[in-house]
């Protein structure tokens, strides 16, 4: 029982170690049929990609991190994406959450009892929130009130098109024009201009 357990364990250890078949006569031959190919993305979740300087992990999460101070909305987004040179393959914008997960973690580590810009508004459509990035977010993340939301929010109407996360980890919109810290994250989503900027 041991032996079927460690081969069924081994089938296509040949193609993730680059192993190769040799036959008979000692020449290398065609893996066999039942050899199941093995994906690309059987290895442990590693980042792919290469961030500046100054930005750092935050437990198992594969982004990487930097808060920052003194930006109006805008500014900070922009800021964040200057920081992708070309020594760097991740990209690089205001934060933007995947999960409650991140939020909760993010919070817990980067916030610091203050409160940061992430990358989150509806200065394209008001009403309708969007990210910053590519990165493939729930549509109802966030929704259009509840949580992650703090009470009452969002509350601004048009005059808040921006989004700040509080020292609850909850969400706030806020004028755009604000200067506020900010947290960076480099991953590997592509900022999209089209989700934030006006028509």
């Amino acid at each position: 029982m041991r032996w079927l357990l460690l081969l069924g364990l081994c089938a296509g250890c040949d193609k993730l170690f680059d192993l190769r078949h040799v036959d008979s006569m000692g020449e290398a031959a065609d893996a066999p049929a039942d050899v199941a190919d093995v994906p690309a993305d059987i290895a442990i979740d590693m980042p792919t990609f290469t961030c500046p300087a100054g930005y750092g992990s935050l437990s198992n999460l594969s982004s990487k991190y930097r808060r920052s101070t003194g930006f109006d909305w805008l500014g900070a987004e922009l800021d964040c994406e200057d920081d992708r040179d070309n020594t760097t393959t991740g990209s690089t914008h205001l934060v933007v959450f995947a999960d409650d997960a991140e939020r909760v973690l993010v919070t817990t580590v980067l916030l610091a009892n203050d409160t940061a810009w992430i990358g989150v508004t509806d200065r394209r459509l008001e009403g309708i929130w969007k990210w910053v990035s590519d990165e493939p977010v729930p549509a109802t993340y966030p929704g259009p009130n509840g949580a992650p939301w703090g009470a009452n929010e969002p509350n601004g109407s048009v005059n808040e098109n921006c989004v700040q996360m509080v020292m609850s980890g909850t969400f706030n919109d806020y004028a755009c024009a604000a200067v506020l810290p900010y947290i960076c994250e480099c991953d590997s989503h592509v900022p999209v201009m089209d989700n934030y900027q006006p028509p």
